[in-house]
């Protein structure tokens, strides 16, 4: 898929991780979509936000690294659980089921709501995602940089 500048993106909790990170894959992301340039910033879900401040508690992220963190943090559009976001997590929920698939964690689905909501191209990390491609959410799908 190829993904212009003006469209809008949400970024997975790997995504958000690796930039943060500053790793290679963080690198090439923030190269390759232009994060820090769009006319639009990028989104993300609270749920991530979540995922990300834990990891970095549970891996005793130094106070400067921490900062940098939530400075990361505030360059994205952080989008909270509206009741549209409720309303499509469940109908994911009932997609999942229809299916008959099993989505890895219920945080993959909230944020796969956020996506479906906002009409936005979810950039992941993790490949859990791309069988919702096209049919519920548009995917990015960025194999880790080694």
């Amino acid at each position: 898929m190829t993904i212009s500048e003006s469209d809008i993106l949400v970024l997975d909790t790997s995504v958000v991780v690796d930039v943060a990170r500053n790793n290679r894959s963080g690198q090439a992301i923030l190269e390759n979509y232009s994060l820090k340039n769009r006319a639009d910033r990028p989104l993300i879900s609270v749920i991530t936000t979540g995922e990300i401040l834990g990891i970095a508690k549970s891996q005793s992220w130094t106070p400067d690294r921490t900062k940098a963190l939530h400075e990361l943090l505030a360059e994205f559009v952080k989008l909270e659980l509206t009741s549209e976001v409720v309303e499509a997590y469940s109908d994911l929920v009932a997609y999942c089921r229809q299916q008959k698939h099993t989505m890895g964690q219920q945080n993959d689905m909230w944020i796969a709501a956020t996506a479906k909501v906002t009409g936005a191209i979810l950039l992941t990390g993790d490949a859990g995602f791309n069988w919702l491609n096209p049919e519920f959410i548009r995917v990015e799908y960025i194999p880790r940089a080694s």
